[in-house]
């Protein structure tokens, strides 16, 4: 799975059995009580390993980091198992209700009241420096995170311990995308050996701070600084050292790469209550059983492996029967990912003209393929009328008008009909007017599958596919590789891409990757938009669904994106993939969720019981 970006699961769940100058946030220090007591070792697995932690530059996406991550990260607000926000270390969500949110001026205004004296894994002051530092180190020439949206962000101020954001305009999902996250400054300095100054970290001001021209910190203050030091530190830390600081219920205690990873107790952690009634887990730990799709399914049905690990996820539609034979509760729930054949429409590939860039063949590709039969086929035993999805949200999204759009549309007459209208041929073989596509997917089963069945729908009309089978996703010309590696994704180089994104709640997120200036390039590594999309009726929509805070409006807007998005053929969703995860009672208060806030989302107030009593709650 690709990630994104959170998500809100929507249908019933199905359980089967068996430095000077620093503002500083202050005030009355939390009281302490139960939660500062902890017993007992939760023990989790999942087929991805952890590469590296939230904290340093060299995060990973995968499942395992985020799960990792939720447990030992904080931010103003959270996000739970519905996909709803709440108040983490702020005091309250702000909403145009209770005030935290206005418009001055034409500007939003959001004002985050945050909780006093808040600390670090390691007993120091989470300070204003701390909170800044995201738009700081965010645009950084050598960073450069993901611009776009946070460019709305003007200013940042603080008042007592109210943190007020103001923005350029309005931007209705504010609250996900514009979201404070503090990250430990001075411990940055000091780690690499940076003193960082000229730079006003009491508060952040955007006509400021950013050059309007290069929309990044000046050159001028930047080149040879202490802080181009300290980011080009920050970019290769994988920061999975035991003294690296955390602000959520756990810390790092050990980090056994491929192996074992072993979170222990924060101390220092005040912001959100534990169980009244049940100390915290001692430790959290996420244990490697195997990193092979096939092999880590048969490891979790292992009765020796049961009696360890307590909750065991990431897994695929197909292991359902595997996992029923299991002493686990296993719960299936429709989820916020989908699995989508990614296109690359830029005009030329390869320096050739790119047949992906017509209409007509994309929607070709999308008449030739049979999704009842393709789903039955990888997933047997499922209704396939449960997982196709033809809408770029997927099904449990409250946004989604996917059961408005057509459903399997298997129709190789067509398909023939709209390749012959755009000048290609409709049978096999060679010659400019024959279309063959470079087709890039990773080598799990149920993919590998999928291609092939892919393959052969396409042959019969006539286009035929090359397939790269991506070993290590994320590494050296991976297909999720990062732009300094050769990422296959980043730096377009492909025609179909087969893999999973992760939705937020809110579908403002999803413009990343269709709006212009988000096409990867060398001036724009982080970005997202890996097909090169450049449609301005698409960007004039996603750009309304952004600027009003009236959800109605915003409701109404998504749904023209897709259906337009649909018309265009710009991508084809396959299918929602259902959220599956295999628990034991051992856990309590363990509540799945399908969004990026990952299971561990509720640490805080997970405990162990060694009785195995426990019922999850799934929904």
């Amino acid at each position: 799975m690709h990630r994104k970006s959170l998500a809100i699961p929507a249908a019933a769940v199905l359980i089967l059995s068996g430095t000077a100058g620093m503002g500083r946030l202050g005030g009355t220090a939390h009281a302490h009580g139960a939660r500062d007591t902890y017993s007992g070792t939760i023990s989790i697995t999942d087929y991805q390993a952890p590469n590296a932690l939230n904290g340093g530059g060299s995060y990973g996406s995968s499942e395992a980091n985020v799960e990792l991550g939720s447990a030992m990260g904080d931010n103003a607000l959270g996000l739970d198992n519905k996909g709803n926000f709440y108040a983490d270390l702020a005091t309250q969500v702000p909403s145009t209700s209770n005030g935290g949110i206005k418009v001055v001026n034409g500007n939003e205004v959001i004002t985050y009241h945050i909780k006093p004296n808040l600390k670090w894994s390691d007993g120091s002051s989470i300070t204003n420096a701390d909170w800044i530092s995201q738009w700081v180190l965010g645009y950084t020439p050598d960073i450069a995170a993901y611009p776009g949206l946070a460019d709305q962000v003007a200013s940042v101020s603080f008042s007592g311990n109210d943190l007020v954001m103001t923005l350029k305009g309005v931007q209705g999902s504010a609250l996900q995308q514009d979201l404070p996250t503090p990250s430990p400054w001075e411990y940055y300095q000091k780690k690499y050996g940076a003193t960082v100054t000229g730079i006003d970290m009491s508060s952040y001001n955007r006509a400021k701070e950013i050059d309007p021209k290069t929309d990044l910190i000046p050159a001028g203050i930047y080149k040879s600084s202490g802080l181009q030091k300290l980011a080009l530190a920050n970019l290769s830390d994988h920061y999975t050292s035991p003294s690296d600081l955390f602000d959520g219920p756990y810390k790092l205690k050990s980090w056994s790469a491929d192996q074992r990873y072993v979170l222990e107790a924060n101390p220092y952690y005040t912001a959100l209550p534990a169980d009244p009634k049940h100390p915290r887990p001692a430790i959290i730990q996420d244990v490697v059983l195997s990193e092979d799709g096939p092999t880590y399914v048969q490891d979790v049905k292992a009765a020796s492996n049961y009696n360890t690990i307590d909750e065991a996820q990431d897994f695929s539609p197909q292991n359902i029967s595997d996992l029923k034979s299991t002493k686990y509760q296993v719960a299936v729930q429709p989820s916020l990912q989908y699995e989508h054949l990614d296109f690359m429409v830029a005009p030329t590939y390869k320096g050739q003209k790119n047949p992906m860039a017509d209409v007509r063949v994309r929607t070709a590709l999308n008449y030739a393929i049979n999704k009842d039969q393709m789903l039955t086929a990888i997933f047997p035993g499922f209704d396939p009328k449960t997982l196709e999805l033809s809408s770029p949200y997927p099904g449990s999204s409250p946004w989604s008008i996917d059961k408005q759009l057509p459903g399997n549309v298997y129709n190789p007459a067509k398909a023939r009909a709209l390749l012959q209208a755009a000048g290609y041929a409709t049978t096999l073989g060679s010659g400019s007017n024959h279309i063959v596509l470079d087709y890039v997917t990773t080598t799990r089963t149920d993919r590998i599958k999928l291609s092939q069945i892919l393959q052969r729908y396409w042959n019969q009309v006539g286009i035929g596919i090359k397939i790269t089978y991506s070993a290590h996703p994320t590494g050296q010309n991976g297909i999720f590789g990062a732009w300094a590696d050769g990422g296959l994704l980043d730096h377009h180089a492909y025609q179909i891409g087969e893999f999973a994104f992760l939705e937020n709640p809110d579908p403002d997120e999803g413009s990343l990757n269709w709006l212009p200036d988000q096409i990867n390039s060398p001036t724009c590594p982080n970005c997202a938009n890996y097909g090169a999309i450049n449609d301005p009726h698409l960007t004039s929509l996603l750009l309304q669904g952004r600027t009003t805070l009236d959800n109605a409006k915003r409701h109404a807007i998504y749904a023209q994106v897709q259906k337009y998005f649909y018309q265009q053929m710009l991508n084809i969703s396959l299918y929602t993939v259902p959220a599956i995860v295999a628990v034991k009672g051992t856990i309590g208060n363990f509540k799945q969720t399908v969004t990026q806030a990952g299971n561990q989302w509720n640490a805080f107030q997970w405990f162990y019981d060694p009785t195995n009593s426990q019922k999850a709650i799934l929904q």
